[in-house]
């Protein structure tokens, strides 16, 4: 197949997988996006640090979270502190999320042909 031809498969292949995750989801409001969007880049991280870092409130930073969490596309872990005997919870992205966050071309993931 010659290299033109199956760029154009590839690209129209991705469009169709990135609308088929969009239709099959529920939708998200720019905010939860961008949320999302922040854990993908700096997991694990906690809500505070969130709140601190995004110019939103702390109660629809943690609505939010709640909701992305509930929907499978972040995950909270809990971190021990040794040192000083604390635990904290720190929140990841799962595979669900950061597919979803690329379908709302939050996020830009390659795609590689490994086929010789």
């Amino acid at each position: 197949m010659p290299h033109v031809v199956r760029e154009t498969v590839k690209q129209n292949f991705l469009s169709e997988m990135r609308e088929a995750i969009r239709k099959s989801s529920r939708s998200y409001d720019p905010i939860a996006l961008e949320i999302l969007t922040y854990v993908i880049h700096y997991e694990p991280v906690s809500l505070y640090r969130i709140t601190r870092m995004l110019p939103y409130g702390i109660s629809s930073i943690y609505k939010k979270a709640k909701r992305l969490s509930k929907d499978g596309l972040i995950k909270s872990v809990t971190v021990e502190k040794p040192e000083d005997r604390r635990s904290k919870s720190v929140y990841e992205a799962t595979v669900k999320g950061i597919f979803t966050c690329w379908a709302y071309g939050q996020v830009d993931v390659q795609v590689e042909d490994t086929r010789k």
